[in-house]
Order: structure tokens, then sequence, then C-alpha cells
């Protein structure tokens, strides 16, 4: 019980397994908790709304956590920027996937290539 206490990262670190597995979770389960109403980060006491986030915001903790992206070999930190990388860059796995702008018809490589796009040009 990491309640009234610094949360051990040690700890994190001999339960993960690179493969994405149950023990991960079973981890960032232990890394959060709630109490009146509010989750937090029990190694750095940061707040939030839901279960979900906190545990998302947790694994960046974990020490030596690295999930590479097997199209570009970038490396992320956590699961979630993975797949946010890969729904904005690699829309999520397709290699070569084109985002089109649906008002001037200009084709970018990548979902925030496309806002900035809109943004700079389409903005109302």
């Amino acid at each position: 019980d990491y309640r009234n206490e610094e949360f051990p990262v040690d700890k994190a670190q001999e339960e993960f397994t690179t493969g994405r597995g149950e023990k991960i979770k079973a981890v960032l389960v232990d890394m959060v908790h709630k109490t009146d109403g509010i989750w937090k980060c029990l190694v750095c006491q940061k707040p939030f709304k839901n279960k979900c986030m906190a545990m998302k915001h947790s694994e960046m903790h974990i020490e030596g956590v690295s999930i590479s992206c097997e199209i570009c070999k970038k490396s992320f930190r956590s699961s979630n920027s993975y797949q946010v990388h890969m729904s904005d860059y690699h829309n999520d796995g397709q290699e070569g996937m084109s985002y089109t702008c649906n008002i001037c018809w200009k084709i970018c490589k990548s979902k925030p290539a496309l806002r900035m796009h809109n943004n700079r040009n389409h903005k109302q």
C-alpha cells in the first residue's frame, strides 16, 4: 500500500515487461490512488479526473520503458504516446498514408501537418 508514502519506482521496474501484458497494468494500478473523488499519481502527486488518465500518465515514471514504432523506429516512454504517434503519423499502422484537406485538397503527410495547414490557410 503506497497511499501514505512515495511510490518506489524500482518496484515498477522489476515488474515491467516489454510485452504488452498484464504485468504493466498491475504495476500501474498500484501507482495511482483515488482520494476524495480525485485520482492521483503516487509518484508525483499529479491529480486526474479519472483512473485511466492517471494510469496513462504514471507509465512515464517507469524507468526503462521504451516502446518502439515498428515503422519509423521512433521510441516512446508510454503506450499512450505511441498510440497517438501511430494515429497521427502512420494511420494506425498503414505506412505511406496521406491526409487530404477537405477545402483545397492539399495532401499532407500527417494529421499534425494537416492541422497546421488548416490553421494557416483556412482559419475562419
